[in-house]
């Protein structure tokens, strides 16, 4: 009975958090920048990691205009903010003309003087606007505007490529997968320079929405196994996904077998080998281990 009780309290918790989440309807981008100032910290709780930043700019015609920037202490290049944003709007916009803007909306005239910046992204509700400051993004938004700029500006450190400690041979290159995401598909399309690699993106995980990607070459993979990867990986409804082993536990086809069911590696060129023979990879962000399948019975000897 005891167990029961425990099991029963821990479902209901779980459902009441999946139900709060669920209700949780997109929340419009403010016409103000203190409306969208106060909404971000109070999402952020106030947290010292948080910044926001309200400065005036002159825009077209000698009007000034009032911006906020919001982004993540740690996560963002300081440079990419002063340099590729700040300095643009206050020099940049000035040039503008009634004629030479046309019909284009503020934040499109604005953008189009970001265009130094390598991504930019307009979004209409701040749930999207807070999903890119957690990724390292920076949020801009202009008063009067009910749409917010995301800038690319990720610049948080992270460990170099070494030579792998779990995949170890005497023969081959020396790197090996990081912590870092992007940093590990680089390292994959590197060594295979096709245009049919493929990465597809997706978020897992309620509470840390952690990224992952499957890779695979497009005429190689089995259609059907990629679409069963992507459908099990779409049922998988926990709070928390940190690393690789996480996903295994829910995809796996045997997870009390005492054999392996799906290859783990942290070498790029292992990675490689087994896309070009026809099979799906998993890079999870956070982990340097990369997930292989299908995995064969041969492969644990």
């Amino acid at each position: 009975m005891i167990l029961n009780y425990i099991f029963n309290r821990i479902k209901d918790k779980s459902s009441t958090g999946r139900g709060a989440d669920a209700a949780r309807a997109p929340v419009g981008v403010f016409l103000t920048a203190a409306e969208n100032e106060s909404f971000l910290k109070g999402r952020f709780l106030n947290s010292s990691d948080f910044k926001t930043r309200i400065f005036t700019f002159k825009g077209p015609g000698g009007k000034n205009e009032k911006a906020l920037l919001a982004f993540m202490d740690g996560l963002t290049d300081s440079a990419v903010i002063n340099d590729s944003i700040i300095k643009p709007l206050m020099h940049g916009l000035r040039n503008f003309t009634p004629a030479s803007t046309g019909r284009k909306s503020k934040v499109e005239r604005i953008n189009d003087v970001l265009l130094s910046v390598g991504e930019i992204e307009t979004a209409a509700d701040l749930d999207t606007a807070i999903s890119g400051i957690l990724n390292g993004d920076c949020a801009m938004f202009v008063e009067g505007c009910t749409e917010c700029t995301i800038i690319s500006s990720k610049g948080f450190e992270k460990r170099g490529v070494e030579q792998p400690s779990y995949d170890i041979s005497m023969r081959g290159p020396r790197e090996s997968f990081n912590e870092n995401l992007r940093t590990n598909t680089s390292l994959l399309r590197r060594r295979v320079k096709n245009s049919r690699l493929t990465f597809e993106s997706m978020v897992v995980g309620r509470k840390t929405n952690t990224n992952l990607c499957i890779t695979y070459i497009d005429g190689l993979a089995d259609p059907k196994l990629i679409a069963e990867i992507k459908r099990r990986i779409g049922y998988i409804n926990v709070d928390m996904i940190l690393e690789s082993g996480y996903i295994e536990e829910y995809i796996e086809d045997r997870p009390f077998s005492i054999f392996a069911t799906m290859g783990l590696t942290e070498r790029p060129d292992v990675l490689a080998g087994k896309l070009l023979e026809g099979r799906v990879g998993i890079l999870i962000d956070g982990s340097p281990f990369a997930l292989t399948a299908p995995y064969f019975f041969i492969e644990a000897f």
